[in-house]
């Protein structure tokens, strides 16, 4: 079931809700809050899971279409607004399409809204992406979970993102010992959540890697006219020359043309720059590259999830997600240092085990969280 809203009155059937970022104009945002909600419909139940649409202001804020900084200049920063405007509104009217289509969204708006909500769902899950990471929501403590004690409540591979915290964001994690089951993305995130709260941590996958490629490809989108394997795919944030020439490289060595995919027009000598990919979209572009170089987490783990050759740039600021990635699945051959490869080595056959380890334990947690809502319900 997709792409519907769900119903908020009571029954005996458990209903399960997740807490995410889905307000981002972000494919890995929207995908990996799809991935979890098709998951967790296999395991429960097809009509009874949902993401709750829920507001992070500074989130919604920071993605509207109208949005200035508040960094610098005011005056260049509105002048920097009106030219991205119409790319902007393009990219919310594509993912808005994208959420209407495959998301099942629960209002929660009005006091009304929230007070059908608490009475109709069982359980919250929040996750995946940087629920946890108090510098991108702005300390927001709906991500924390203690408005919705009524119910079971969950995280799903929520990162913090970041390898160290400060004293008052320690003390703000204190909250989570109240969670039912907690599973983090980041093994970094399970070392600094274990020195705080006594709760068992475990780690699990990116909900993405719970889809495999048939799944995928039953969402995907050709983009275009483009051809299967007849482009490199360059997916960065904060575009830089040395990705750029290290993607035209690898196009020279195939005989084929370099696709971008950014968030803004910044157009590329020689490269075809794709800036209004919807989510399926996206998708397809990177089933069918021949190759991809990305410094993005999320770029890595759809190029991990349909076997690509790629190369992703771990010398940058919060690559601490990918890093670790590439550490856990053995893949020392995809890592890039300034857009230089390290020249590391793989065993294929062991990094595809590693990987189908990692999904299983995914699957493992969800279990898990299955088993602690019978007994609530059965109380």
């Amino acid at each position: 079931m997709c792409g519907v809203a769900l119903d908020l009155e009571v029954n005996t059937i458990m209903k399960t809700a997740i807490l995410t970022f889905q307000d981002a104009l972000n494919y890995g945002a929207v995908l990996q809050a799809y991935a979890l909600q098709h998951t967790l419909e296999k395991t429960f139940s097809p009509d009874e899971v949902g993401v709750l649409n829920y507001h992070c202001p500074i989130i919604r804020q920071k993605h509207a279409p109208t949005y200035v900084s508040k960094k610098g200049n005011p005056v260049k920063g509105f002048l920097k607004m009106l030219r991205y405007y119409p790319l902007k509104k393009r990219r919310k009217e594509v993912f808005d399409a994208f959420k209407a289509r495959y998301l099942n969204l629960i209002s929660y708006d009005t006091p009304e809204e929230k007070k059908r909500f608490s009475q109709a769902f069982d359980a919250i899950v929040v996750g995946s992406d940087q629920v946890w990471n108090t510098d991108l929501t702005d300390n927001d403590a709906a991500y924390f979970l203690s408005d919705f004690s009524s119910m079971k409540r969950f995280s799903y591979a929520a990162s913090i993102g970041k390898r160290e915290i400060n004293a008052q964001e320690a003390e703000r994690y204190k909250a989570l010992a109240s969670l039912d089951r907690i599973s983090v993305r980041e093994a970094s995130a399970k070392q600094i959540l274990s020195t705080i709260i006594p709760n068992d941590v475990y780690t699990v996958p990116d909900p993405v890697l719970l889809l495999d490629q048939a799944e995928w490809r039953t969402v995907a989108k050709p983009y275009g006219d483009l051809k299967p394997g007849s482009y490199v795919l360059l997916y960065q944030f904060n575009t830089g020359a040395s990705l750029v020439n290290f993607a035209k490289q690898k196009a020279a060595e195939r005989g084929c043309k370099v696709v971008s995919i950014q968030n803004v027009d910044k157009q590329i000598p020689g490269a075809q720059v794709i800036c209004d990919a919807s989510p399926d979209e996206f998708v397809w572009l990177f089933d069918n590259a021949a190759c991809v170089v990305t410094n993005s987490f999320h770029g890595t783990m759809f190029s991990v999830i349909f076997e690509k050759e790629f190369y992703s740039e771990t010398k940058m600021n919060r690559s601490t997600r990918i890093v670790e990635l590439l550490q856990k699945y053995q893949m020392n051959d995809s890592v890039l240092e300034n857009g230089k490869p390290t020249g590391g080595t793989r065993d294929r056959e062991l990094s595809r085990q590693l990987v189908a380890q990692d999904r299983q334990r995914g699957f493992d947690f969800i279990a898990l969280m299955k088993d602690a809502e019978a007994q609530r319900t059965a109380l």
